[in-house]
């Protein structure tokens, strides 16, 4: 895992719920503007748990309420903040890397879709047919609505020769196709330039650059 990968991390969920109650006392009393805006957006989420309390159809389970509401605050700053429930988070500590070898996706999440932003040339995963604009709904038995682009990837790496079956949603339509494709050892493609003069300007033509998020 890279250094731009941040992984901010809030492990005990009910210290939320003690902040959102504090903040309406303490924000009428505030004279930062700044901290006030705060507390009303809390208190607009505290409004939200409340009517769901009292009228969702069936009794709700406000633990996975609350890691959504952290999850979906932290990943709409960018794909790589992400939110670990203490179970997850004991699980990355005892596995930080999850394998060397990869299929050679590199995914990106957009309005709750895993999208396939490119895929590295020669990998196992363009040997499969899988191409950029394809969604990925469910690797193994996990839906990739539930997984950030963090636990994705990790998911997508494991160890040489191993088998990971994917089901990818062709052209962004139809029902998801389960293929199946082995984790390799990649070789990223380098950087590669060139540079051509012409009587009127200078052209300078770069390959792509690929680079790991491991």
């Amino acid at each position: 895992m890279t250094k731009r990968i941040r992984i901010p991390l809030i492990s005990i969920s009910c210290a939320l719920m003690l902040y959102i109650g504090l903040g309406g006392v303490l924000g009428k009393g505030g004279g930062n503007a700044s901290n006030e805006k705060t507390y009303r957006d809390l208190g607009v989420y505290e409004e939200v748990l409340s009517r769901i309390k009292q009228d969702y159809v069936t009794e709700p389970n406000l633990q996975k309420v609350t890691d959504g509401a952290v999850r979906g605050l932290l990943e709409s700053l960018d794909p790589y903040s992400t939110y670990f429930t203490p179970q997850e988070f004991q699980e990355f500590q005892a596995h930080p890397q999850p394998g060397p070898a990869d299929v050679g996706i590199f995914p990106s999440k957009k309005t709750g879709y895993t999208i396939v932003v490119s895929v590295l040339p020669g990998s196992p995963a363009e040997k499969a047919g899988i191409k950029a604009g394809d969604l990925i709904d469910r690797v193994e038995n996990t839906s990739t609505r539930e997984l950030s682009v963090v636990q994705l990837e990790r998911l997508l790496a494991g160890t040489p020769g191993s088998t990971l079956n994917l089901w990818v949603v062709k052209e962004a339509r139809g029902e998801p196709q389960k293929i199946s494709v082995q984790r390799e050892l990649l070789t990223h493609t380098p950087v590669i330039a060139k540079m051509a003069v012409g009587p009127s300007a200078i052209l300078a033509m770069t390959g792509v650059c690929v680079s790991s998020s491991r």
